[in-house]
């Protein structure tokens, strides 16, 4: 019986009957089809990005906000920040493709990426949509501020903070669907934002986490922050997580309630919040000319509850690379370290810059002397996965991303993408 009603939900489904869309959805979630059921949600979300009961559908079932089928799918991997990819990384080590980003020099600052196209935020304050397959621009949106690459939610619904806006895109023009300015100052930086369940966009700007509706840019709530606000905020299926500049983390419930909060030192520009299991990764921000080396902060939580206090991470001079699972995260230092639940163990004395984990804890980093290297920590293994390809004086940077089909994508400095299996 169910069979026969999944089949004629498909039927009305093909029409493009939006409600028979959610109604299969719903129905192959309840015969086990998890994958189909979420597939059909992204694909309505897709074609109406301003669905508000598809968006709904998502979370009455069980799925994320962002887009699990994009395997890079914000600046830093996921919406803990951890730079932790749920897809497989590359094993073979070849160079598959040279891509141009777009002009001549045009590098990338930033990028995220799709099942099939990777959206990079170019030094000329332009938006690249860059096609995997054939290595063509699908579209090119023209910005007049600098901003990060976008955010990539279900069904490919591009989240972008650009100019004191924030914007929805669909996918397939990058046609903006909605902008909105956050209560406060008119400005022309960008605005820090993040998608969130319960169908929520959230926004840092000045001493305030905003919430807005998704489908509609709707003002939903704001929260008051101890302290200005600089960087993304940090989401979990449990609360939104912020750093201020006065010390305080906080963490906000996604009605927009205070859930806990906890200190840490003060800082002038607020720190990253990286989420590792059951800690918070607080990482200073760097800005041009800072000469002191700050140390990384470590605070515990359970849940949405957080830890009084922080500890300081036990390495000398480094910062957060990257998770390797929900226990472990990889630290800057020589050698390079893993930390588990505050007790390291070294791992390797590769000089590593940049670094990135795919969906099985393998690290990818990248040597200036001699190339990317690929880090299995379970067996302590280092393997050189493919040598520097561009050549010392185009080396590529730091933001080294996990790519679809198990690729590893590298933004150099003269303006390729290189693509690498």
């Amino acid at each position: 019986m169910q069979d026969e009603r999944i089949r004629e939900l498909e039927r009305e489904a093909r029409s493009g009957d939006p409600t028979a869309r959610i109604l299969l959805a719903r129905e192959l979630a309840r015969a086990g089809r998890r994958e189909d059921a979420r597939v059909a949600l992204s694909s309505l979300l897709r074609s109406d990005p301003t669905s508000a009961e598809g968006v709904r559908a998502l979370d009455d079932l069980g799925f994320g906000p962002l887009a699990a089928d994009a395997p890079w799918p914000t600046t830093d991997g996921g919406n803990d920040r951890a730079r932790r990819s749920a897809h497989p990384g590359p094993r073979k080590g070849e160079l598959v493709k040279r891509i141009r980003i777009g002009r001549e020099g045009e590098t990338a600052l930033s990028l995220t990426v799709g099942p099939k196209t990777a959206y990079l935020a170019t030094r000329f304050d332009r938006l690249v949509a860059l096609d995997l397959e054939n290595g063509s621009p699908r579209w090119i949106k023209e910005l007049d501020f600098h901003f990060d690459a976008p955010a990539i939610g279900e069904g490919e619904r591009l989240l972008l903070g650009e100019g004191g806006k924030i914007q929805l895109l669909e996918p397939e023009r990058g046609d903006v669907v909605w902008s909105v300015r956050p209560p406060g100052r008119v400005e022309t930086r960008d605005v820090p934002v993040a998608f969130a369940p319960r169908g929520l966009v959230v926004a840092a700007w000045e001493e305030s986490l905003h919430a807005f509706e998704v489908w509609s840019g709707k003002l939903v709530w704001s929260f008051k922050a101890n302290g200005e606000l600089h960087t993304r905020p940090t989401v979990t299926p449990e609360a939104i997580f912020v750093s201020t500049s006065r010390g305080y983390v906080h963490a906000v419930h996604f009605d927009g309630k205070l859930a806990s909060e906890g200190r840490t030192p003060r800082t002038k520009n607020g720190r990253r919040v990286r989420i590792v299991g059951r800690e918070l990764y607080l990482e200073d921000i760097w800005l041009s000319g800072d000469r002191v080396v700050k140390p990384l902060h470590v605070m515990g939580r359970d849940g949405a509850k957080l830890d009084a206090t922080s500890r300081v991470a036990p390495v000398q001079g480094g910062g957060f690379a990257c998770a390797l699972d929900d226990e472990r995260a990889l630290l800057y230092e020589d050698p390079a370290r893993i930390v588990t639940c505050g007790a390291d163990t070294a791992l390797t004395r590769e000089r590593l810059r940049g670094g990135c984990a795919d969906s099985t804890g393998c690290v990818y980093g990248y040597d200036p002397n001699r190339g990317f290297l690929w880090l299995d920590p379970t067996v302590t293994l280092v393997k050189k996965l493919l040598d520097n390809p561009s050549g010392p004086r185009e080396g590529p940077w730091d933001h080294h991303v996990i790519g679809p089909d198990s690729t590893l994508l590298v933004p150099t400095e003269q303006g390729i993408l290189l693509v690498i299996s």
